[in-house]
């Protein structure tokens, strides 16, 4: 009895093969039976000679046919045997072990949240990475928002892998940030005359054009860097008073990534402070992105920079510092690498409006952008290769 190999199916997706593809020396054949294990998940179409179906799990498995050769007279019935491997579903292969509640630092392995003003609706969600869940890690990406004075304050760290503290080091830059941002706002009468000034200037294409960039440039300067300061020195506090964990600034390693917003009447102000990798876009669906702020590079491929005293200087906060304003918004976002790595792999990719265009549609259409449940379950996405922890806040005009 002859035997033959199918083409190898995924459990869990979808699979289909012609039969007549794999007999080929067989001649022209008409099928009598084919017989297909029950637990296969897979079904026969005689007239059609094809297998089609979701296997439902694992594991080899033999088909048996029953066949006549349509040369052949008398016709005769022939059977042979079909073997098929059928091979794991990359995502059954992950674990998701919980992270140890006893631990310092513990946090839940995932959190979603959502906050709203007259102007501005804000929807957050963070998710443990697959590749912690497998060894029962933890979740080291943190976010934090707030709203003041009409204006929204957003932050989204990204704790280093190799950092054993690096979760609450993200968690106190967002904390951090936040509380000095919404001090400062309190008094935004300065800021808020600039970025009208600004604006009369570009309106009218006046020569003080410059003049009145630089000063909205040197108020959120300002403000954003003394967030960041503010951000450094939470965590050299922390040393302080742990001190019998006998840690270095270093194991507290996270990116920061600090953005605020507020609608004008002639349009919507942001501005950002970023450190380390990730991504703050000014998404216009169809129209434009804008980046404020470009992804860091480490001393090695794969590695980042990450909020220090370095990056807190006068020079750095200048340098670091980004604002734009435009006549509409999408939404204002902020993701970790988890999520813009897969969905921007290179710096062209994340510049590009016609990517930020997919994006958005993939967003919108998994109900993404309504909840911050729904954004949480988004986060679940697959892509091979990227199993970091995901962070993304989105904020969306109203």
């Amino acid at each position: 009895m002859p035997n033959f190999r199918l083409p190898n199916a995924r459990a869990g997706e979808n699979y289909i093969t012609s039969l007549n593809s794999v007999l080929t020396n067989l001649g022209s054949v008409s099928f009598l039976d084919i017989l297909v294990p029950e637990n296969l998940g897979l079904s026969a179409d005689l007239a059609a000679g094809t297998l089609s179906g979701s296997p439902a799990s694992a594991g080899d498995y033999e088909i048996s046919l029953v066949y006549y050769k349509n040369t052949e007279v008398p016709a005769r019935e022939y059977t042979a045997k079909l073997s098929l491997l059928v091979v794991p579903n990359p995502k059954s292969l992950w674990k998701n072990l919980p992270s140890d509640t006893n631990a310092i630092y513990w946090r839940p392995d995932e959190a979603c949240s959502a906050i709203a003003n007259q102007d501005f609706s804000v929807i957050a969600a963070s998710k443990r990475g697959r590749s912690h869940a497998h060894v029962g890690s933890f979740r080291d990406d943190d976010y934090q928002h707030a709203r003041v004075n009409d204006w929204v304050i957003t932050v989204v760290a990204d704790g280093a892998g190799s950092a054993k503290y690096s979760r609450r080091g993200a968690q106190l830059i967002g904390e951090a940030a936040v509380k000095s941002l919404a001090h400062s706002l309190v008094d935004d009468s300065a800021l808020i005359e600039a970025v009208n000034n600004f604006q009369q200037a570009q309106s009218e294409k006046s020569s003080s054009w410059d003049v009145a960039q630089q000063n909205v440039q040197s108020i959120l300067a300002s403000k954003l860097g003394s967030a960041a300061r503010s951000a450094e020195q939470a965590i050299q506090q922390e040393l302080a008073l742990q001190s019998n964990l006998r840690a270095e600034y270093k194991d507290f390693s996270s990116t920061a990534l600090i953005a605020i917003s507020k609608q004008f009447s002639f349009g919507v102000l942001c501005a950002a402070f970023a450190v380390g990798d990730g991504a703050i876009a000014v998404y216009q669906q169809g129209q434009a992105v804008t980046l404020l702020g470009n992804a860091d590079s480490g001393e090695f491929a794969g590695q980042t920079r990450f909020l220090d005293v370095y990056s807190v200087t006068d020079a750095a906060i200048a340098s670091r510092t980004r604002f734009v304003l435009v006549e509409d918004l999408t939404a204002l976002l902020l993701m970790s690498d988890g999520v813009s790595d897969p969905w921007f792999e290179t710096d062209s990719q994340l510049a590009s409006i016609n990517k930020w265009d997919a994006f958005w549609s993939e967003l919108v259409a998994a109900h993404a952008i309504t909840t911050e449940e729904k954004l949480l379950a988004w986060l679940d996405f697959w892509s091979s290769g990227n199993h970091d922890d995901r962070t993304i806040v989105l904020v969306r005009s109203v």
